[in-house]
């Protein structure tokens, strides 16, 4: 049997732009799959694994966690509603989630808005923006401060992409391994992607002082894994 997890927890990820509040609450799903299940894993996830009710966007990821769906809710209610139907979903799809996951992760996010102005200035997402690529920090206990405001003059001073990409700046709201934020920028290509990743760096002799653990990686928007939500059944 597969390990299965379902659990609110503060582990981190990503994105996408469209909120219903200016600091809008997100589900983040990490799945990662068993080897040479993504067949099985992308019939499921398209068909049975999406709550209409919600919009959800679907990642493949180019390594583990293999792929990332991220799911904006207008309210803490709506996190009840996601996983009682989490929980209905199991019971439904067990042998497929069995075969196909060895695990997955879900935590919640809220998006940071007011505290870096240079993201009011950055274009919208959308489908457009296929690519992805996301850096994570886990940062000392009490630096939240600090380190949102390093995050907003590195974003403030950032010249390559302006005017063609979307960046956004997560934190994460519950778990052991918190402080921990999210930053990640959309682009339309991978070398646009490329040459922005590689003008800029948030890691700094200061910032340094205060980060305890730091990933990255890249992803590709996936369509046809992804909802608009609003749908029935």
């Amino acid at each position: 049997m597969g390990k299965w997890l379902y659990g609110l927890v503060g582990l981190s990820l990503w994105c996408v732009g469209v909120t219903s509040a200016d600091e809008g609450i997100w589900i983040i799903k990490e799945d990662f799959v068993r080897l040479g299940k993504k067949e099985l894993y992308e019939q499921y996830i398209g068909k049975e694994g999406k709550d209409k009710k919600f919009p959800l966007y679907a990642y493949a990821m180019e390594s583990a966690p293999d792929y990332v769906c991220l799911v904006p809710v207008s309210s803490f209610a709506d996190i009840d509603t996601l996983e009682g139907d989490e929980q209905k979903l199991q019971k439904t799809a067990a042998q497929i989630l069995s075969s196909a996951l060895n695990f997955r992760m879900s935590s919640i996010h809220r998006e940071i808005t007011s505290a870096i102005p240079a993201l009011n200035e950055q274009i919208p997402f959308s489908e457009k923006l296929t690519m992805v690529h996301y850096w994570t920090y886990g940062i000392a206990p009490a630096a939240a401060g600090p380190f949102e405001e390093h995050i907003a003059q590195k974003l403030s001073k950032q010249k390559e992409g302006r005017g063609k990409t979307c960046w956004r700046v997560w934190r994460a709201l519950y778990g052991s391994d918190t402080p921990r934020y999210v930053i990640a920028v959309f682009c339309e290509t991978k070398e646009e992607s490329q040459k922005v990743v590689s003008s800029i760096d948030f890691i700094t002799p200061i910032s340094r002082e205060i980060i305890r653990n730091t990933k990255e990686g890249d992803g590709v928007f996936r369509m046809d894994l992804s909802s608009l939500g609003g749908e029935s059944g």
